[in-house]
């Protein structure tokens, strides 16, 4: 009947409800932890403090700071943001070029200014990456990086080699031997490359690739390389990650593009032919 719902579409609903709320605290992202402080250095509750992505202007989250000055924004998407301070009998206080990067902790320390609420400082220095709220150790590989720095086969996994401390496996090298461009795979291409490293000695088996909040993960190896133009991102990170990130000996997170408020795009050519190869010795001297 009409206006009617049944027991099983109510269970549907609450399950999808369910379902779609866990997704959401999976978000790949960092924690700012903003700090908030008068002239004296005293600190400051109560003050709303406002989290906006400069890309795409949205407002992220909003808060107040507690009883100790403080207040911590969890799973912020990465990118670039700007935090907003505003108290009682103090000047807003604005800082820009806050970086949040995934699986790191970014501390933000505002010292508010006595005056109206309509009157306006603004740091536009960009801040440190400083965490003192986690004890995650990762490494993040950013865009600029990702998409300056020359990579065989356009995989952008092969970044992971940039990280202090990585080596390649046995899997890498004997697998399916195509890490050096054998059995008709140019180097560069394929999973095993980028699948089987190792961290300080950890086992080259036991890797978890995360592709946004999904795992990313066949048997032992990555299960989808993405094209390097659609990453935004690569976090590595070792043994010494937060729970939500506690899957394998290492993980290793890609975050694809969100997007901003301007429409942009690429175009790109992958080519490989004999032609822009150069000639070896013996070929050149029988004239081909």
């Amino acid at each position: 009947m009409v206006g009617k719902m049944t027991t099983g579409v109510r269970i549907i609903m609450l399950v999808l409800v369910w379902a779609g709320g866990l997704r959401a605290q999976f978000i790949p992202g960092g924690n700012v932890a903003v700090t908030v402080k008068d002239p004296t250095g005293a600190l400051v509750p109560n003050a709303v403090i406002t989290l906006t992505n400069t890309q795409t202007g949205v407002v992220v989250d909003s808060a107040k700071s507690g009883k100790n000055g403080e207040a911590l924004f969890r799973t912020v998407p990465p990118g670039t943001y700007r935090v907003q301070v505003t108290a009682q009998g103090f000047r807003t206080a604005v800082q820009e070029n806050v970086p949040v990067s995934v699986g790191q902790a970014t501390t933000v320390d505002v010292t508010l200014s006595v005056g109206s609420t309509s009157q306006t400082v603004t740091v536009t220095g960009a801040t440190p990456v400083l965490n003192t709220v986690s004890g995650s150790v990762g490494t993040v590989i950013s865009n600029t990086l990702i998409q300056n720095l020359p990579l065989g086969g356009r995989n952008p996994m092969m970044l992971e080699f940039l990280v202090p401390g990585v080596s390649w496996g046995l899997g890498a090298q004997f697998g399916d031997m195509n890490f050096f461009g054998t059995n008709g795979v140019a180097q560069g291409l394929g999973t095993f490359q980028s699948s089987y490293i190792s961290i300080g000695g950890s086992n080259t088996r036991q890797n978890a690739f995360m592709l946004d909040s999904t795992q990313n993960n066949h048997n032992e190896q990555i299960g989808f390389v993405p094209n390097v133009d659609q990453v935004q991102e690569l976090s590595v990170l070792p043994n010494a990650y937060d729970a939500q990130n506690g899957v394998g000996a290492t993980t290793i997170v890609a975050v694809t593009k969100s997007g901003t408020n301007q429409f942009h795009g690429n175009l790109f050519e992958f080519v490989q032919n004999d032609i822009f190869n150069a000639n070896n010795f013996f070929a050149n001297l029988a004239g081909k």
